[in-house]
């Protein structure tokens, strides 16, 4: 049965330019260029994520106002819907912070108010625009944000953008959204979670054949800084096919800017065609703790594979 996205937010915020980006492959440089045309009423498209098919409902930010009013487009929007994506961008949230709180308050009141069991879920959009340095940390934008917001429960927010050099962030929100309806992907990142753990300031990465992210492990110890760099390290390794030593189960080196991460690669597209590397990267230097990684992994992946 499809999976129902709503994406829901205010004019001119890019909920339209992440759908054709991300579902519909445009070239997100086109969008950047010459912006679409603003969405008129309710649209819904049908896309199919890996082995996931999805129905996506994409709103008109103009109408914004009398959907949140109007019961029969609640209906039509929120009815039977598994994940809600609310997308509110870096220049309104600078200048409208408060009425931004103040719709996302009243999202989650309906939301309430009509025993709707989606997901509910936050897109913090055009990144890009945020001041380099600063958007190296985001974990304290995040954290602003969240004290702002004062939910009664705190919600998942994404940072994301469809500028090229960022749009990896948002192709990695969705793989993450859409692990959880896939079985496979979630039994394995039990797995990784489960091996990665037992080793300090380490994580681990699966990714998909069109380089998305489709599993990522808990964060420990590791530093939350160098998350949003290392998703574009891997967009940077995933690309370098070329590249012998990408590929194979040798250690490697890579310069953050701030630390040297060591990083070891092993091709999973023999356990699943959808499925291209895992990739573990590490704080520490020990090439014995990254290979014994790898081959605990694949011990528990081949069980796992054998079972079905």
């Amino acid at each position: 049965m499809p999976k129902k996205i709503l994406l829901i937010g205010r004019a001119s915020v890019g909920k339209t330019s992440i759908k054709k980006t991300i579902f519909e492959g445009e070239n997100s440089k086109d969008l950047i260029i010459h912006p679409l045309e603003p969405t008129r009423g309710i649209t819904s498209s049908i896309y199919s994520w890996m082995d996931l098919e999805l129905v996506l409902f994409d709103t008109s930010g103009q109408e914004l106002p009398f959907l949140l009013e109007d019961e029969k487009k609640q209906n039509k929007a929120f009815n039977k819907a598994d994940v809600i994506i609310y997308v509110f961008d870096y220049p309104t949230w600078a200048s409208n912070s408060q009425e931004i709180k103040d719709e996302i308050k009243e999202i989650e009141n309906l939301i309430s108010r009509n025993y709707i069991e989606a997901k509910f879920l936050l897109f913090f959009h055009k990144i890009d625009l945020i001041n380099k340095k600063f958007r190296e940390k985001l974990k304290l934008l995040k954290n602003q944000i969240q004290e702002i917001l004062n939910l009664p429960e705190i919600k998942k927010i994404y940072f994301t953008s469809i500028h090229p050099l960022l749009i990896y962030n948002t192709y990695n929100a969705f793989s993450e959204i859409f692990c959880s309806f896939l079985r496979e992907t979630s039994d394995l990142k039990h797995i990784l979670d489960n091996i990665v753990k037992d080793f300090p300031k380490t994580m681990g990465f699966i990714t998909s054949k069109n380089n998305s992210i489709i599993v990522q492990t808990e964060i420990n110890d590791f530093d939350i800084n160098l998350i949003n760099q290392l998703h574009t390290k891997i967009l940077e390794i995933s690309q370098s096919t070329e590249d012998e030593t990408l590929i194979s189960k040798k250690i490697n080196y890579i310069d953050s800017g701030s630390k040297i991460l060591s990083v070891i690669i092993d091709n999973l597209n023999h356990f699943n065609p959808n499925f291209k590397n895992l990739i573990i990267f590490s704080e520490n230097f020990s090439k014995e703790n990254l290979n014994l990684i790898i081959e605990k992994l694949e011990i528990e992946f081949n069980k796992y594979y054998n079972k079905k």
